[in-house]
């Protein structure tokens, strides 16, 4: 057996190997869309209401919902960065993202446990534009 064909042997046999792995793989995965359609559901049902955060209403929560996002959990792991490139640019003029950030922090640490809610949520007073 020449250098040649026992490479070309050694290929074939490991393209083999792969294709009967991923075949079964894929074949089982296929098996359970039953199973992925069940916990897709179950991210719909668990949804945080978004509006809570100062700063964030309809249109905002709609825009994180687009992006996948539905709880405060999901708000606190996003950087400012992350926050204007989802809601774009326009976010700058409405709120302060790192408030927004901080606040759904909170909040998720309370549902967790992890934090007391000693302190209601405050809102800055009212401003009167032509003052």
């Amino acid at each position: 057996m020449t250098v040649w064909t026992a490479l070309i042997l050694g290929l074939l046999i490991g393209w083999l190997v792969e294709w009967v792995i991923d075949w079964l793989y894929w074949r089982r995965r296929g098996a359970s869309s039953a199973e992925l359609e069940r916990l897709r559901a179950q991210l719909r049902e668990r949804r945080d209401p978004l509006e809570v955060i100062y700063g964030i209403g309809p249109v905002i929560a709609d825009k994180l919902n687009a992006a996948g996002i539905y709880t405060f959990e999901g708000v606190a792991a996003l950087t400012p960065a992350e926050m204007e490139t989802i809601i774009g640019p326009d976010i700058r003029n409405l709120a302060d993202e790192a408030a927004l950030i901080q606040e759904a922090r909170e909040l998720a640490e309370i549902r967790a446990g992890t934090r007391e809610d000693v302190t209601p949520r405050r809102r800055p007073p009212h401003k009167d534009k032509h003052e």
